[in-house]
């Protein structure tokens, strides 16, 4: 087997900084400290190593040039969803394949640094593109897009596919408080009532947030997917990210879609820090946090 020493590279993650690491590539397969007969030595001279990025949030089927209209903020994601669907722009994405929507997409987190991507559309979308991407997505899960009357028709129900998520164990994703009308508002009341609240409940965007439905959250130890830019240029604010952090909830940090307003993670993690000037609490929502989040230290496939 082909062995590869690394050595003389600083290393760096959300929990800590490490100078002066050595580690061995054996088989596609990083090993730290020596290793008895290295084919080739490479001397890093500092130059920092890191682990991949793990992107909570992007569909990539809406990889396409970004939706620019001059009627924002909106009152919910219903009014900006009729809106783009309704224009020439989605009109031209539509003309291309799916296989060529997710190819970019997947190159667009390549380039930020992300080789794991939670991508919150129904299975069948993309179930036959998994081994042929150059990315992982999460291959499995349950879904819902939204507890309100407009919502999408995904999955077979919120309960079905709640239940699904806690009998597989695999995370449970759905879209909430994604507007200011009083559903959208009402969106955590609505899914503590129907009891598919606990830790595989992946709670996204969440832009309304109450104080009350922040406790609600911890309280069933649900996590939380944020999306600052693409928050930021649908609505004109994000989720009340701070209390979120106070309340000890698990954050993962997602870019959104191209389409809806990211450039990629780079330009997402620059609207995070407005928020949250912390570099090491980022660090943990692209590492560490989506690890646990979506049950990955569970999957061989990671």
């Amino acid at each position: 087997m082909r062995a590869w020493r690394i050595y003389n590279g600083t290393y760096v993650d959300g929990n800590s900084i490490l100078k002066d690491v050595e580690f061995t590539i054996v088989s596609d397969e990083i090993l730290f400290g020596l290793h008895n007969h290295p084919e080739v030595s490479i001397n890093l001279h500092g130059r920092v190593i890191m682990p991949t990025f793990i992107n909570s949030f992007d569909n990539l089927l809406a990889t396409y040039v970004k939706y620019e209209s001059k009627k924002s903020p909106y009152h919910n994601w219903y009014m900006w969803d009729n809106e783009v669907k309704s224009s020439k722009l989605f009109e031209e994405r539509m003309l291309l394949e799916k296989e060529d929507l997710y190819f970019l997409g997947s190159y667009k987190n390549i380039f930020s640094g992300v080789t794991f991507v939670v991508d919150p559309i129904p299975k069948f979308v993309f179930e036959d593109l998994l081994d042929e991407l150059d990315i992982d997505l999460l291959p499995d899960f349950g879904i819902s897009h939204s507890p309100v009357s407009y919502s999408l028709n995904w999955g077979k129900g919120i309960k079905e596919e709640f239940e699904y998520a806690q009998r597989n164990n695999v995370p449970f994703l759905i879209k909430v408080s994604e507007g200011f009308d009083r559903e959208s508002k009402d969106s955590i009341k609505i899914l503590e009532q129907m009891g598919v609240l606990d830790e595989h409940t992946v709670l996204i965007h969440g832009i309304s947030l109450t104080d009350e439905d922040i406790e609600i959250i911890a309280h069933y130890n649900c996590s939380f997917v944020w999306c600052p830019e693409v928050n930021e240029y649908i609505f004109h604010q994000t989720a009340p990210i701070q209390k979120i952090l106070q309340h000890n909830i698990l954050v993962g940090l997602g870019t959104g879609s191209a389409m809806h307003g990211n450039t990629n993670l780079f330009s997402t993690i620059r609207v995070a820090k407005k928020y949250i000037p912390d570099s090491k609490m980022i660090f943990q929502m692209l590492l560490e946090n989506p690890i646990k989040m979506f049950f990955l230290d569970k999957k061989k496939s990671f």
